[in-house]
């Protein structure tokens, strides 16, 4: 016996507790904490506000062995607080006993400890934790393992010889001829020797969710029956007969001495697998009982259920509904169910179960159901609500018990409406009765009332016939024949009946012919080899997965496997689809890995759909999800992919209990895509993000958003995330957009907030590393004010700058509903843009649930992981983050909602940190360590600077370009209280720009200058520095946070001249006049001898465009801008003009220099609608020419791929030349194509005066011509 002690010092200063806010469950969450720390709370302090969702902190220790530790703690310290603040209703702990929970991350036990941080103590008195000393003893028991409990085989039986697989879509005895497979499987069925035909199966019903319940391994012999006619050869006449239980389980309720059923949702057949050459076969024995009965049998217990799954009202979760109650067309409010259960026992009563459901607003519906006209149930149904949390339909489950004389029994189903618009649906009805044993060529029975610890029984079938036969199928794979004695009609057997038996009474009258698949490839996916990145895919979309496989297996070493679903079907449910069967084969991964030979990732790369067997149209189950046993509760039913990461043997999705924690072993993604094209896309997006392509100072950029309303909840979120990455993450600058921030506008479509639109518009144009969202939203975007909706997504082109999004609001991606095309599936597919990668919602969540995750994500997502200081991947972080949030004791509410929150992107892919460091070094030749004075308006400064890799040392041989943003001290906001339940709030931003620019870097230096605006906030405190850099190769990026800023400079600067301005659409080749389409570019290029002023820090002196001299239409460009090249006095700005309208336009542009200086240039424009061809403007220069002239012309078809014809005619009408051209240019206007005055035959033309025709057309047959002149000089 080994003993393990280990003591923990703690004080709670400063303590992270858990944050979680719920008005019906109350539970913590891990935060991370050092083990030990000398500081305690400040001693005075009595006016004390506690948070009811921080009552509890949790201490996370890895163990070496999965046991419950001995926990205690001792030297205890605590205050009493005179006058504590909380809620009514808030419960309290009343001791400090902690409690503990068990779980395994990644093989390694470990144990969570929940400690109250306050109690109340009997006299009503609130007592705080300040500190203590925590011991953990740990044993070693005997049996605790962390290894997997279950054995594999080290190949498949498919890995060799020739398979053929079919399929079986209803229980009983099968039948296969010698002409089935003859003309099925298309092989001479003659040469079969009958002793090698052999049967693999495992029965095909739903696996258990539950890690801990048994399964079979690969695939199981069954015994089967060969009649070959005692010859020894399979000729025509021969066949082989087997017992399938079917898809469906029946099970054995030993209460009550009857059965249910469980339907299975993923299939509507079970299949089995055939060899006729690995060898001999396994056959069905037969056997027979001497033994004496003392018990017998003349009857059974019948059981029969009926299910017919038409429709998922809900759209999630595994429960599906039959026929519908109403008096819509086609439909009845009367319908009866004819069973085939006839010989009845006398005076048994029929026990009826009946599961259905109804849906009315209003008004007390209720169903009456009979058997043979007895009733049995009269069942009512309450109404069902408007809220958003409502049932989908009101459910009951009845049981009664009826008495029939008469066979066979027809179940009456009657519906009385609540209201106009009332419907009921059946789920289902199961019968057990007693059945008389009546032979009737086909009965499968077994008897509760035979069933005693020693007994033998004899079971009497009336009405045999000699061909009568009986195979007990208690193991369904294994029958056995039982001989048994006849005796006129009657035939007589015996079965031990210590336990209840199950038997097959054929004739072979009545049998099932199998479905015919057909041949399949060998496989062998039991022949383990260490593997990090799985890919699970359809096979119409494996060629993009090898192709991403192959780039990670190049780019980051992975060992990477691609499979399809099917493949593991074959080996892990018997060829059935089952969602199990893919949890197995990646437990099966994990179990037989080491420590360091875990499973890192897997990526299921394809849609998936709640509906397992294609019964609505344009389905997309090509990579299966989980869905819930829940389908009614919309805030308990969802889809989630964590299924397939709970690896561990004790581990069970649908188990909540306190001692026991699930966590994912693996990182998990998923690609909801359905074509080639969509995954191309994909794809192309990962190898792009992953480039030097998509270097930029964006990366630098996290933007929180957030809703209005709720009491400002989510306002609230919005700043706990940020305010953690400005604790923890001083690398990245922060913009928050918040909807009460802005001034809200009517509209007839409801109220709207057009600047916080622009604004997230603007941020991802401009690009941001991170969009975080806290609010409501749905499929098609996010809040009631539209700040971010499908026009804007459509609008996206930001194919170098991919955002990670994560949206903590409702819904914002159900990849289970091929009905929808969600907003969140549309950012990840969208080929030119979107997002990189989403932790987003597939369902009803709430906003206290939601805060959890997102934080969680945020302290995973951007730090170093602890076990081995690399930068998270998607997946690492998505496992971590979900992690913290299994740890806690999770109640099925709190689990729905964070279960709901799913990765969509590729799990092995990092997010594209910069490698390496970028550090300050001196201002004004001054080193920053030493510097005391402050950047004042108007001064001049020099800032100098250099590159350190990660590990502080110097880059020398960095050649590259530096973009340093310096920004002034952060600035509050207030929120503008737009609706009643918006309450005022002040929050700081930090987002004004003193200078934005580039400089050069050699050998890993750098230095630029630049002259701080007179708008600057004239007190003096920290403003910070924030630096990206990058070269053909790598970047970097850092902070600099000790600066400080204000004042005034003495410096005099003579200056009263405004900046230069030139102003273009979509490029310098736009001409004033010209025409541009809806969605352009405006090109804006300023200079001043002292720089530009871009700051946004005082009224009236932005970088502005005005259009059509209508101030309501004006738009501050200032954060477009961006400095030239090691030049701080000249730069640009672009900046998306998208949705004009058709017309002439004209569009005034303003700026100021530091000195506040402005000047302003107008250009007009033509906006030409792109769903039609059109030029304008056709000329040729020089004109007349004589060696060479150039044609010019604009058109509204940018970036796009355009063939342009040019056929040149004499006056007369002859071809005497054609230029063909294809153009792409990312403007309106294209001065390319260029002729030298010779016709098609190389040969100068002669002097005159020529006809031209200019035509174009796009690759959507877009198009439109112009004739002109041109005059040809010797």
């Amino acid at each position: 016996m080994m003993n393990k002690t280990v003591l923990w010092i703690l004080t709670l200063s400063g303590l992270m507790t858990a944050n979680l806010t719920s008005a019906q469950f109350r539970e913590p969450v891990l935060m991370q904490s050092s083990s030990a720390s000398n500081s305690v709370l400040p001693r005075g302090v009595e006016n004390v506000q506690i948070d009811e969702n921080k009552l509890y902190r949790i201490e996370k220790r890895n163990l070496q062995y999965y046991s419950l530790p001995d926990v205690q703690l001792s030297q205890v310290t605590t205050k009493v607080i005179d006058q504590p603040i909380f809620k009514a209703g808030t419960k309290f702990p009343s001791t400090w006993n902690p409690q503990i929970s068990l779980g395994i991350e990644r093989k390694v036990p470990v144990a969570f400890i929940l400690i109250p941080q306050y109690i109340q103590r009997p006299d009503g008195k609130i007592e705080q934790l300040i500190s203590f000393r925590l011991s953990l003893n740990e044993n070693n028991p005997v049996a605790a393992k962390t290894a997997g409990a279950r054995v594999y085989a080290d190949h498949s039986v498919l890995a060799n010889g020739q398979w053929y697989k079919i399929a079986v879509s209803k229980g009983g005895l099968q039948k296969i001829t010698f002409e089935f497979i003859q003309n099925q499987f298309n092989i001479s069925a003659s040469a079969i020797n009958p002793a090698s035909i052999r049967l693999f199966g495992n029965g095909g019903q739903m696996l258990d969710e539950n890690n801990a319940v048994a399964r079979p391994d690969d695939l199981i012999e069954n015994a089967i029956w060969v009649e070959d006619g005692g010859d020894g050869q399979f000729n025509q006449g021969d066949y082989l007969l087997f017992y399938a239980p079917g898809p469906d389980r029946i099970l054995k309720d030993s209460l009550k001495k009857a059965f249910t059923h469980q339907k299975n949702v993923y299939s509507e057949t079970s299949h089995y697998f055939l060899s006729f050459n690995s060898g001999p076969g396994k056959r069905i024995g037969t056997t027979s009982i001497g033994a004496a009965s003392n018990v017998s049998s003349t009857s059974f217990n019948e059981f029969y259920f009926y299910e017919k799954d038409s429709s998922n009202l809900g759209k999630f979760g595994k429960a599906w509904y039959g026929e519908e109650f109403s008096d819509l067309p086609g439909r009845y409010l009367n319908r009866t169910f004819a069973t085939p259960i006839e010989n009845l026992q006398a005076g048994s009563p029929v026990e009826l179960r009946v599961r259905m459901g109804s849906i009315h607003s209003s008004g007390i519906s209720v169903m009456n159901v009979s058997v043979n006209g007895t009733p049995a149930q009269s069942i009512q149904f309450q109404p069902i609500g408007f809220s958003f949390s409502d049932p989908v339909l009101r459910m009951s489950d009845f049981a009664s018990s009826v008495s029939v004389t008469s066979a066979p029994l027809n179940v009456q189903f009657s519906y009385t409406k609540g209201n106009s618009a009332a419907a009921a649906y059946l789920d289902f009805f199961e019968i057990n009765c007693r059945r008389n044993l009546v032979f009737n060529g086909h009965l499968n029975f077994a008897d509760w009332n035979t069933v005693g610890t020693g007994n033998v029984a004899q079971y009497t079938l009336q009405n045999a016939n000699t061909q009568l036969k009986i195979w007990d199928i208690t193991d369904p794979l294994q029958p056995t024949a039982i001989t048994g004695t006849f005796n006129g009609s009657t035939f007589s057997f015996k079965q031990e009946a210590s336990q209840l038996h199950r038997f097959l009474a054929f004739d072979g009258s009545i049998v099932q012919t199998p479905i015919a698949i057909g041949a399949i490839m060998n496989q062998d996916l039991h022949n383990y080899k260490p593997v990090d990145y799985i890919i699970i895919t359809h096979p119409s979309l494996k060629s993009e997965a090898e192709r991403l496989a192959n780039y990670h297996q190049q780019k980051r070493n992975y060992r990477t496997l691609v499979l399809t679903p099917d493949e593991i079907y074959n080996e892990f449910s018997s060829g059935t689809q089952d969602v199990s069967a893919i949890r197995d084969y990646l437990k099966m991964l994990y179990d037989r890995s080491s420590l360091s030979d875990l499973p890192d990732y897997v990526l299921f790369f394809g849609d998936a759909s709640y509906d397992y067997k294609d019964r609505i149209s344009n389905n997309s189950n090509m990579v299966p999800t989980y869905e819930t046993n829940e389908s009614i509760e919309k805030t308990l039913g969802y889809c989630t992919d964590d299924y397939f990461g709970f690896l561990d043997d004790q581990e069970n999705i649908n188990n909540y209990s306190n001692s026991q924690i699930n966590t994912l072993d693996i990182g998990i993604g998923r690609f909801p895509v359905k074509t080639t094209a969509k995954a191309s896309d994909i794809v192309n997006k990962i190898i792009n993000y992953d480039s030097p392509a998509s270097f930029g100072p964006w990366k630098n950029n996290m933007t929180f958003n957030a809703d209005d309303g709720d009491n400002a909840i989510h306002f609230e979120d919005g700043e706990i995330m940020a305010a953690y990455v400005k604790d923890s993450l001083p690398q990245y600058n922060l913009t928050k957009i918040y909807v009460d921030g802005f001034t809200q506008q009517s509209t007839p479509a409801g109220p709207r907030t057009p600047d916080a639109n622009a604004a997230v518009g603007a941020q991802i144009f401009n690009g941001t590393f991170l969009m975080n969202y806290n609010g409501h939203g749905g499929p098609l975007g996010w809040c009631e004010e539209r700040i971010f909706s499908m026009d804007d997504i459509n609008a996206m082109n930001n194919f170098n700058k991919l955002p990670l999004f994560i949206t903590a609001t409702c819904d914002f991606a159900p990849f289970d509903n091929p009905t929808i095309e969600s907003a969140g599936e549309i950012l990840l597919t969208k080929s030119n843009g979107g997002a990189i990668a989403l932790m987003t919602t597939t369902q009803l969540v709430y906003a206290d649930q939601n805060r959890i995750m997102n934080l969680n994500y945020m302290q995973s997502g951007f730090k170093a992981m602890k076990d081995n200081q690399q930068m998270p991947t998607l997946g690492d972080a998505y496992r971590l983050s979900k992690n913290i949030r299994y740890v806690s004791s999770i109640s099925e509410f709190a689990a729905s909602n964070f279960r709901k929150f799913v990765l969509l992107g590729d799990p092995g892919l990092p997010l594209a940190f910069p490698k390496h460091v970028v550090k300050t070094d001196s201002i004004n030749g001054m080193s920053i360590t030493q510097i005391s004075d402050t950047l004042k308006a108007l001064g001049k400064y020099t800032i100098s600077g250099h590159l350190e890799d990660a590990a502080g040392n110097s880059l020398d041989g960095f050649n590259g370009i530096v973009y340093p943003l310096i920004l002034d001290k952060p600035k509050k906001l207030s929120t503008l209280g737009n609706d009643a339940d918006s309450p005022l709030r002040d929050y700081f931003v930090q987002n004004n720009a003193l200078y934005k620019g580039k400089a050069s870097i050699k050998n890993g230096k750098f230095s630029f200058t630049f002259v701080v605006p007179k708008d600057i906030n004239y007190e003096i405190a920290k403003g910070k520095i924030s630096y990206y850099a990058s070269n053909e190769t790598e970047d970097a990026s850092g902070a600099e946070q000790s600066i400080l800023i204000g004042g005034s400079s003495n410096q005099a600067i003579t200056d009263n001249m405004g900046p230069e301005i030139k102003a273009y659409l979509n490029d310098e080749k736009f001409v004033n006049g010209g025409i541009t389409t809806r969605n352009s570019l405006l090109l804006v290029k300023l200079s001043d001898e002292n720089g530009i002023n871009y700051t946004g820090n005082s009224l009236g002196h932005d970088i502005t465009a005005v259009l059509d001299n209508n101030a309501q239409n004006t738009f501050v460009l200032n954060s477009f801008f961006e400095a030239d090249l090691d030049d701080y006095r000249s730069g640009s700005v672009r900046f998306p003009l998208n949705g004009l309208s058709e017309g002439e336009h004209t569009l005034t542009i303003k700026a100021w220099d530091v000195l506040n200086n402005s000047s302003e240039t107008t250009i007009r424009f033509i906006v030409v609608h792109g769903n039609n061809g059109k030029l304008a403007h056709v000329y040729n220069y020089p004109n007349p020419f004589t060696t060479k002239t150039r044609f010019t012309f604009e058109h509204n078809m940018p970036n796009q791929d355009l063939m342009v014809s040019i056929q040149i005619y004499t006056i007369s009408g002859k071809v005497v030349r054609t230029l063909r051209s294809i153009i792409n240019s990312p403007g309106t206007r294209n001065d390319e194509i260029e002729w030298d005055g010779r016709d098609q035959y190389g040969d100068r033309l002669g002097k005159g005066v020529y006809i031209y025709k200019l035509s174009i057309k796009n690759s959507q047959g877009y198009s439109d011509q112009a004739t002109q002149k041109l005059i040809l000089m010797q």
